[in-house]
């Protein structure tokens, strides 16, 4: 009898909050193929391999193969076509295939430059590769959509993907189908997130992103029986969190009725307890109905309020609409008076976008209601977008720089993955570009990650009325004499964004606060801000907020009086220390034996949060004391009013 051809899969994946990806893409393809082969039993599928181990190793495992096939995104590409190389070094009759969104849709330079690649996929790649192993026995790739490769005199050739596919009924799930069954038994020790689709392609056609841009592309969806049997899976098998990979969840009103039934699952089996998505920007109200349903059932989700830019200019060059700014502020509202976290996604470096552009836009989306999270992302060019083809680089003068992407640490047998990442355009020239990147660091290090300021910004700016961009521009400028501490974060912000312009990576690495030994990798904002409270530099860092914001409202003939000031900056410290050390986990701090006592003589709190859920608010006498009278945990402040006398 004759044997099985022998079939594997790489897709390496990523963790993402202590959680491993499912190497989903390796998956369909396994499942559509097992459905619809003529004769499934010629072929035999190994596990996917997903786990970024040495290549060498890997390819050891796979060398007897006869067929491997490659999933490549931006954060896989490199160590892929390593471990290609080796293994058609160590057996040249291997087939190997490569799709992904990483290949490029005009491959010919691709393979030429990776010659151990025999066939590119382009498009979807189920349907592709099920007539890949029909056709292995006699290696005849000419009537397969959807194929790149060199012919046996080396020329080129290219045969256009089929017609997407107005349903997606046909394509079989790779989770109730039990692909990953196997992952599980192997791996018992892994906690697991599903990335999972409920439809395939995007309305828009936004230049810098390759979901819709190349083919703008109507919506396709799956069966909605399939996906209701792949919730059952997940709470069946105590899958934590779904990765959803649409591009607009909730632009259909049956996804409604699919997170009613992740709810119910939810509720009958405790799993899965969170889902992850982006969320459609042209529905808002379906967006406000599909998170009451998450949250009734007590699936946690945060909801993406994506603008990427505020700019009228911008938008028409990326070829993006945005909610307006009243539906965006009413959506704030609603969120947070139900408890339910939003963040908003900013794109720095997109074409159009100028420094003050950018600034504005910053400004508008806090004052609009974002305090919670803001997420700020370097443009990056990907091979299949409209912004990476050549004319519209050259129309808007993108400049760029390969970047490392993964934050960890190298050892001799690792591969550094790089991404293209614009660093300047016509209207942001390099100088700007690296203003723009330290005001976003800015941003986030003073009004956002464990917020250390947000309280006197914000009340600044609504007692005030003080601009946002004028407050963090002000911390930009600090003069080195007078305000060393401040000068430092400017300083190291600088060096970072440069950095990034000569293609170093964005992470920067650090000694865990309560694990000795152990580095961790952090963004620069954290870096920071961890780095002052282990050099025992936040008492510096308060001390000389107040000095440079008091200097600063002295010529503005502000109505925020110097007392107002004090006292919202020594609250913000005794709550970011007490806050900090919870979320930390009680880390060795030089701080950790203080006791706290903040004496106030305004109901800030109470305006503080009224502003934070978009409240009316009123500011008003009335003595409070703040304080923690004890050495160590709870890090928690008491209140009282004090007695009268």
């Amino acid at each position: 009898m004759k044997s099985p051809v022998q079939v594997g899969l790489v897709q390496f994946s990523e963790i993402f909050q202590g959680h491993q990806f499912f190497p989903y893409s390796a998956g369909l393809l396994q499942a559509y193929a097992q459905k619809y082969l003529t004769e499934p039993e010629n072929f035999e599928f190994c596990p996917p391999l997903f786990l970024p181990e040495a290549v060498e190793i890997l390819a050891t495992r796979l060398k007897d193969l006869q067929i491997v096939g490659f999933s490549v995104y931006v954060w896989n590409i490199r160590r892929s076509l390593a471990l290609a190389q080796m293994l058609k070094l160590q057996n040249p009759q291997v087939l190997i295939l490569f799709g992904g969104p990483q290949i490029p849709d005009q491959a010919e330079t691709f393979l030429r430059e990776n010659p151990w690649v025999d066939l590119c996929c382009h498009g979807p790649g189920e349907a592709a590769f099920t007539q890949i192993l029909e056709n292995y026995s006699i290696q005849n790739w000419q009537n397969i959509p959807g194929l790149s490769y060199l012919d046996d005199r080396g020329n080129y050739i290219y045969q256009p993907p089929a017609p997407r596919q107005r349903s997606l009924a046909d394509i079989p799930s790779p989770y109730h189908s039990e692909v990953f069954l196997p992952l599980l038994r192997a791996y018992p020790h892994l906690r697991w997130i599903a990335p999972w689709e409920t439809n395939r392609g995007c309305p828009f056609s936004c230049s810098f992103c390759d979901w819709g841009s190349a083919t703008a592309s109507k919506i396709s969806q799956f069966d909605q029986e399939m996906l209701y049997r792949d919730l059952e899976w997940f709470g069946n098998h105590q899958i934590d969190m779904i990765f959803c990979c649409d591009a607009n969840f909730g632009i259909l009103k049956r996804d409604l009725e699919i997170a009613a039934y992740a709810g119910s699952v939810f509720q009958r089996k405790g799993y899965p307890h969170t889902f992850h998505q982006q969320t459609a920007k042209n529905a808002p109200e379906r967006t406000w109905e599909l998170h009451q349903i998450f949250a009734k059932a007590g699936i946690y989700t945060e909801v993406t309020l994506s603008l990427q830019s505020m700019d009228a200019h911008t938008l028409k060059q990326i070829k993006r609409d945005n909610i307006s700014l009243q539906t965006f502020l009413e959506l704030q509202k609603r969120f947070q008076a139900m408890g339910v976290p939003t963040y908003t996604d900013m794109i720095l470096g997109l074409p159009g976008e100028t420094y003050a552009s950018f600034t504005r836009g910053v400004e508008a989306v806090i004052a609009s209601g974002q305090h919670s999270r803001m997420q700020f992302y370097n443009a990056l060019v990907l091979p299949n977008a409209e912004m990476g083809q050549a004319s519209y680089r050259a129309h808007h003068g993108i400049e760029t720089a390969m970047i490392t992407l993964h934050p960890e640490r190298l050892h001799a047998h690792d591969i550094i993955e790089q991404g293209e990442m614009v660093i300047a355009t016509a209207s942001l020239p390099r100088a700007d570009w690296l203003k723009t990147r330290v005001f976003a660091w800015f941003t986030k290090f003073l009004y956002y990650i464990h917020k250390p300021l947000q309280i006197p910004l914000l009340l600044l700016n609504q007692i005030g009325e003080i601009p946002f961009r004028q407050l963090i521009e002000r911390f930009m400028e600090a003069d080195p004499h007078t305000w060393p501490c401040l000068a430092s974060l400017t300083h190291f912000f600088m060096e970072k964004a440069q950095g990034l312009q000569a293609g170093q990576t964005e992470t920067c690495w650090m000694s865990h606060p309560t694990r000795v030994g152990l580095e961790i990798p952090v963004p620069p904002e954290q870096y920071l801000l961890l780095t002052l409270c282990q050099e025992n530099q936040l008492n510096a860092f308060y001390s000389e907020v107040e000095s440079l914001l008091l200097e600063f409202l002295q010529p503005l003939q502000s109505s925020f009086s110097e007392q107002l000031l004090r006292q919202s900056i020594a609250l913000n410290a005794a709550l970011f220390k007490t806050s900090y050390m919870t979320a930390l986990g009680d880390p060795v701090l030089p701080f950790h034996q203080e006791t706290l006592e903040v004496n106030l003589d305004f109901n800030l709190p109470e305006v503080y949060q009224a502003l934070l859920s978009g409240l009316p608010w009123q500011l008003k006498a009335q003595p409070l004391r703040y304080f923690k009278n004890w050495q160590g945990p709870p890090y928690e402040l008491q209140v009282e009013a004090p007695s009268k006398q």
